[in-house]
C-alpha cells in the first residue's frame, strides 16, 4: 500500500493547494496504537476518512478530517502521525464501507476494526466549497468481497433507498451503475436519488452481478445513510435571522395568498397596526364579513344597533298570562314560549316558526289561578318539561313533554305547598346530584320558600320550608358567597320591603335567612354581576316607589347598601341582560300600566345605570324576559301582558335607521310591508275617506254605478242596513283561509269558530274564558262562563272529540261525546256521559246519567 502523507497548510483559505510532504513506500503506516493513525488511499481529488471504533474513538462524535504532521530529524520508520482533528461535512454516509485491514505502530496488523468511510469531492477547495454550493449527488465508496477475498473485476451494481431496514417502503428511483471497475474489493460510484432526504430514515440497499450477466443478488443487511446528506443542507440553511433578500412569489408554496393577487384567505385573517388605521379601498359587498361592531363602525351614528328594540308581534294566549318562559319544546332547535295564565287556569304554549313568528300550539288545563311557569328536564330524558303553581289549596303541577312539545299532566308529580299562595316557582339543582329540584315562593305571612327535591325520573319529595320575610313574592338562585352552591333569595313584597338570603350548607340545606333592606313593595329579584368583580349582585323591582334597588355583593355574600335605580312606573319584574352587547349587564323591568311599558337602564360597568329607552307593549304587563327569538344572535324580549284577552309582546333587536337616503326609489322593488299613511302623498284619497263619502246619503251606497268603485259592483258590498238578492254558499260573513274566525261585542268576544278539523268545527259561545283543548274537534261550548261573577272567573270547556257544554259556569266536559246541560262545577268524564246540571256533580261512566 502506497502511504500519502499530506498537510493542508491553510484550510480555511479557499485556493490553497494540497503540499506533499514526503511520498515513500511502506510495509505498513507508520503511527502508534493510543493515538497515530496513517491517511491511506489518496488521490490529490478524494480523501478517505476513517473513524475508527476503537478507544475514544466511540459513540457518535462527528467526523473529523487528520492532519499528519511529520515529526523531522527522526528516522522514517519511527516517525508518527499525529491528529489534529478538525470538523468538516462531507455529502458522504458515515456507515457506508465494509471492513478496511489497518496496521497501526508496525507491520504487522494489530486488530481488525469496523470502519466506516466518507468520501469528500474536494476537486477544488474554492469558493464553491465555502458556499456550500451543493447538489443531491453524493460518493459512495465500499468493498466487494467475493468468496472471503477482495473482489476484482467489471460488475453492475444496483442501489434501492428505504425508509426501514427491512421491507419498508422504497424512496425514490432504482440507481444501477455499470459496469463498475471494482478492484481488490474497492469501488467507488456517484449516486443521485434526488431530494430524499428529508429527516427521516433512511436505507441503502445493494444488488449485485457481473457485468451483463443474471440477476442480481441483493447484499444483506441494508446499509443506515445518516447524518452527512443533511449536514450541507442544515448548515447551508441558516436561520431566518440571518437570511437577507427578498423571497419570490416563484419561490413561495401554491397554498400561500399573495396580496397582489384574488386568493382566498381560508383561515381567520387578522388585521392590527398601533394605529388601527388602515389604507386601501374595499370592494364587494360584506356579505360573508360577521362580528363587526356597528358600534364602533357606526362612528356619525347613522345605525343605532344593537338595543334598539322594536315591537314586531302580540300573539295571544290565554286570559291574564302572568308569567312567560321560552324553551324549545318541540326540538327543532327554535325557542318556543309558554305562558301561564292565572284567569284562564291554563298554559300556552307557542310554537316558532324560527323567525320570531309564533302560533299558538296547545293550550293546557292548569291549577287554580296560575301565576308562575318554568321549564326544566325533571326525568332525565333530554326534553325539556313545565312546571306551573296553583293557588288554592297551593301546588306546583308538572307537565312532562312527549319530546313533540306535546305535554302530560303527571298526576304523581302533583304536590301541595304553599298555604294556597304560591306566587313562585324556579328549577335548580339545589344539592348537587345534577336533578332539577323546586323551589317556590308563598306569598304568605309569614313568608316561606318551600324545596322538593327530584328523584331523578321527575317525581318530587319535599325537602324543607324555610322562612323569609313575608309576603315573598319572587326568589331566584345564585351562588353569593362563592362557595359553588346554590343559595337563594326572595323578594318580599311589603312596604317596607326586604330581600331574604338563605345560604346553602353544601347538601340542599339552608341557613336561616338574612334580610337586608330594598325598596317599597320588591316584587320581583334578579342575580347578575354588575361590577365585573365576580360577585352576584342583587337587582328587585319595587312596584310601590318606582324603582329598582340595586345590591352589590361585598365578596362574602353579603348586600350592606341599596341604591335606587330610578325605573317605570310600578315596576313589577326586572331582568338581567346585556342589552345593547357592549358586554355589561343591563336591567329591563315591566311596568305594570296601562299602556304598558318596558323600561331599560344600561350599565357603565361599575354597576352604575341610567335610562336607555321605555318601549311600549300590551297593558299591565306582568313579566319580562330575554331571548334571542329569531335566531339573529341578539337578545330579543318578550312581556307577558296581563289583561284579557291575554297577549305577549314580542320585541326584536334591531338596527334603527337615523340617516336620509338620496337618490330615487323603484316601487318595484317594494316586496313587502305597508306604507303608514303618513308616508301616502296628500292628494291620494284614503278609504277611511272615501267610504264615509260615498256612503253618507243612505249607507248603502246606492246609486252608485261601477264607474264611481273604480270596476267593483256595487252589489258586492255587505250593506249594514241588511242586503238583498244574496245566494246562500255563494255569498257569506267568513274566511277563505284556515283560520279561526271570531265576533266580538264591545271588544271582547262572544263567540269563536274554529278550524275545520275533520269536518267538525268547534264552536265555542259565551265568555272569552271558554275554551275547547288543542287537537279537539267537533266540539261546542253553548255560552256561559265568566271573566269576572262577583268577584270569581268561570271557565266553560271541553276537552274531548264531540263534547258539549251547554252553558253555567265552571263546567267540563271531558270524555268523548260527553254532554254537561249547565249548571256549576259540573264534570261528565266518560264517553257519553251525561250531567243535566246541578252543582259540583260528576258522572264518569260511560253512557251514564247525572240528571241534576
Amino acid at each position: 500500500m502506497l502511504g500519502l502523507h499530506l498537510k493542508l497548510s491553510q484550510l480555511a483559505c479557499q485556493r490553497r493547494a494540497w503540499v506533499h510532504h514526503a511520498i515513500h513506500p511502506c510495509h505498513g503506516c507508520p503511527g502508534c496504537e493510543a493515538c497515530s493513525i496513517t491517511l491511506c488511499i489518496l488521490t490529490p481529488n478524494v480523501v478517505a476518512i476513517i473513524r475508527l471504533h476503537h478507544f475514544w474513538f466511540v459513540g457518535r462524535e462527528p467526523p473529523i478530517l487528520a492532519t499528519p504532521v511529520l515529526r523531522h530529524g527522526e528516522p522514517t520508520a519511527n516517525r508518527t502521525m499525529k491528529l489534529k482533528p478538525f470538523p468538516i461535512f462531507v455529502a458522504a454516509s458515515w456507515q457506508s464501507a465494509a471492513f478496511l485491514n489497518l496496521r497501526v505502530g508496525g507491520a504487522q496488523p494489530r486488530r481488525r476494526y469496523a470502519a466506516t468511510v466518507a468520501l469528500a469531492l474536494l476537486s477544488t477547495l474554492n469558493s464553491q466549497l465555502a458556499t456550500f454550493a451543493q447538489s443531491t449527488a453524493f460518493t459512495y465508496q465500499g468493498r466487494l468481497y467475493e468468496s472471503g477475498s477482495g473482489a476484482s473485476g467489471i460488475y453492475d451494481l444496483r442501489f434501492t433507498i428505504y425508509d426501514a431496514l427491512s421491507s419498508g417502503t422504497q424512496q425514490g428511483a432504482v440507481l444501477t451503475n455499470s459496469p463498475t471497475a471494482v478492484s481488490n474489493g474497492l469501488f467507488t460510484v456517484t449516486l443521485d436519488f434526488g431530494n430524499q432526504f428529508s429527516g427521516a430514515d433512511r436505507w441503502l440497499e445493494i444488488g449485485v452481478r457481473t457485468n451483463g450477466g443474471g440477476a442480481f443478488t441483493t447484499l444483506t443487511p441494508r446499509q443506515q445513510l445518516t447524518s452527512t446528506p443533511y449536514a450541507v443542507r442544515a448548515l447551508n440553511a441558516g436561520s431566518a435571522a440571518s437570511y437577507t433578500g427578498a423571497i419570490t412569489d416563484g419561490q413561495l408554496s401554491a397554498n400561500i395568498a399573495r396580496l397582489n393577487g384574488s386568493n382566498v384567505f381560508s383561515g381567520v385573517v387578522q388585521f392590527n397596526n398601533t394605529t388601527n388605521n388602515f389604507a386601501g379601498t374595499f370592494t364587494g359587498n360584506g356579505s360573508g364579513v360577521t362580528n363587526v361592531l356597528m358600534t364602533e363602525l357606526n362612528a356619525p351614528g347613522i345605525l343605532s344597533w344593537p338595543g334598539n328594540y322594536s315591537l314586531v308581534s302580540s300573539p295571544d294566549v290565554g286570559n291574564v298570562p302572568r308569567s312567560v318562559v321560552a324553551a324549545d319544546v318541540n326540538s327543532d332547535g327554535k325557542l318556543d314560549l309558554i305562558s301561564a295564565n292565572s284567569a284562564a287556569n291554563t298554559l300556552s304554549v307557542l310554537t316558532n316558526n324560527g323567525s320570531g313568528v309564533f302560533g299558538l300550539a296547545a293550550t293546557y288545563i292548569a291549577g287554580n289561578n296560575t301565576r308562575s311557569v318554568t321549564s326544566a328536564d325533571v326525568n332525565g330524558d333530554g326534553k325539556p318539561d313545565l312546571i306551573c303553581t296553583s293557588q288554592g289549596p297551593g301546588a306546583l303541577i308538572v307537565l312532562t313533554n312527549n319530546g313533540s312539545g306535546t305535554f302530560v299532566a303527571a298526576s304523581t308529580n302533583t304536590f301541595v305547598g304553599g298555604g294556597g299562595n304560591v306566587q313562585m316557582v324556579v328549577a335548580a339543582d339545589i344539592n348537587g346530584d345534577g336533578k332539577p329540584d323546586l323551589i317556590s315562593a308563598n306569598g304568605n305571612s309569614p313568608g316561606t320558600l318551600f324545596v322538593f327535591t327530584n328523584n331523578g325520573s321527575g317525581g318530587f319529595v319535599a325537602a324543607s320550608t324555610n322562612s323569609v320575610g313575608n309576603n315573598p313574592f319572587a326568589v331566584a338562585v345564585a351562588d353569593v358567597n362563592g362557595d359553588t352552591f346554590p343559595d337563594l333569595i326572595s323578594a318580599n313584597n311589603i312596604a317596607s320591603g326586604t330581600l331574604s338570603v338563605l345560604l346553602n350548607n353544601g347538601s340542599g340545606g339552608f341557613l336561616l335567612a338574612i334580610n337586608y333592606s330594598a325598596g317599597n313593595g320588591p316584587r320581583s329579584v334578579a342575580a347578575a354581576d354588575l361590577n365585573g368583580d365576580g360577585y352576584q349582585d342583587l337587582i328587585c323591582a319595587n312596584n310601590g316607589d318606582g324603582t329598582l334597588s340595586v345590591l352589590l355583593n361585598n365578596g362574602a355574600g353579603a348586600f350592606p347598601l341599596a341604591t335606587p335605580v330610578i325605573a317605570g312606573s310600578v315596576p313589577v319584574w326586572v331582568t338581567a341582560v346585556d342589552l345593547n352587547g357592549d358586554g355589561k349587564t343591563d336591567l329591563i323591568c315591566a311596568n305594570n300600566t296601562t299602556p304598558g311599558t318596558l323600561t331599560a337602564v344600561t350599565n357603565n360597568g361599575s354597576g352604575v345605570f341610567s335610562t336607555a329607552f321605555t318601549k311600549s307593549v300590551g297593558n299591565s304587563p306582568f313579566a319580562v324576559i330575554a331571548a334571542d327569538v329569531n335566531a339573529d344572535g341578539r337578545v330579543d324580549l318578550v312581556s307577558a301582558n296581563g289583561v284579557t284577552p291575554g297577549t305577549l309582546s314580542v320585541l326584536f333587536n334591531l338596527p334603527s335607521f337615523n340617516g336620509v337616503f338620496a337618490g330615487t326609489l323603484d316601487a318595484n322593488a317594494i316586496a313587502t310591508g305597508t306604507i303608514a299613511d303618513a308616508r301616502i302623498d296628500p292628494t291620494i284619497a284614503r278609504d277611511s275617506e272615501i267610504l264615509p263619502t260615498v256612503l253618507a246619503s243612505d249607507g248603502v251606497g246606492s246609486g252608485l254605478d261601477a264607474d264611481v268603485l273604480d270596476g267593483l259592483d256595487a252589489s258586492a258590498f255587505w250593506k249594514t242596513a241588511g242586503n238583498s238578492g244574496t245566494t246562500a254558499g255563494t255569498h257569506f260573513l267568513g274566511t277563505t283561509d284556515n283560520q279561526a274566525l271570531e265576533f266580538k261585542v264591545n271588544g271582547v268576544r262572544a263567540l269563536r269558530l274554529e278550524l275545520n278539523t275533520n269536518g267538525a268545527p268547534n264552536v265555542i259561545g259565551g265568555s272569552p274564558l271558554n275554551f275547547v283543548a288543542a287537537g279537539v274537534f267537533g266540539a261546542t261550548v253553548g255560552g256561559g262562563g265568566a271573566t269576572n261573577y262577583l268577584g270569581s272567573a268561570y271557565t266553560n270547556r271541553v276537552t274531548r272529540e264531540f263534547g258539549t257544554v251547554g252553558g253555567g259556569r265552571g263546567n267540563t266536559s271531558s270524555g268523548i261525546e260527553a254532554t254537561v246541560g249547565g249548571g256549576r262545577a259540573n264534570t261528565s268524564s266518560d264517553a257519553s256521559a251525561t250531567v243535566g246540571g246541578g252543582y259540583g256533580n260528576t258522572c264518569s261512566g260511560t253512557e251514564a246519567t247525572v240528571g241534576g
